[in-house]
């Protein structure tokens, strides 16, 4: 009887430990698939920062294109009367220093030659 008593009990302790086990088991897979999850979600929310980022960006050069655009109008416009009012631009000022330097070599020369 005390044989048998032993035998009972080895295999009760062994259905404890197997009952555990599958405890074990089955709260990892909850983990696991809790992790699976929450990653998934971390990817999804990733990738819509991502293309709210493309979106932002595609935007912020529409506005640049945009505003280049319309500061290149505005200075066309304005060069227009500067034109007809006689007012020189920045590379008729350039020109005319150019020329003015040019002069004052030509007249140096001119000067140690004499």
């Amino acid at each position: 009887d005390k044989v048998n008593a032993k035998y009972q009990r080895q295999a009760w302790l062994r259905q404890q430990m197997i009952a555990r086990r599958e405890e074990q088991r089955r709260l990892d897979k909850i983990a696991r698939e809790k992790m699976t999850k929450d990653a998934e979600r971390r990817a999804q929310e990733d990738a819509m920062a991502e293309l709210e980022r493309q979106h932002l960006k595609a935007a912020e050069e529409t506005r640049e294109n945009h505003e280049r655009h319309e500061m290149s109008l505005c200075e066309m416009h304005q060069r227009a009367i500067d034109r007809f009012w006689g007012i020189p631009t920045a590379k008729e000022k350039e020109r005319r220093l150019a020329e003015f330097l040019r002069r004052q070599f030509e007249a140096r020369i001119r000067d140690r030659r004499a």
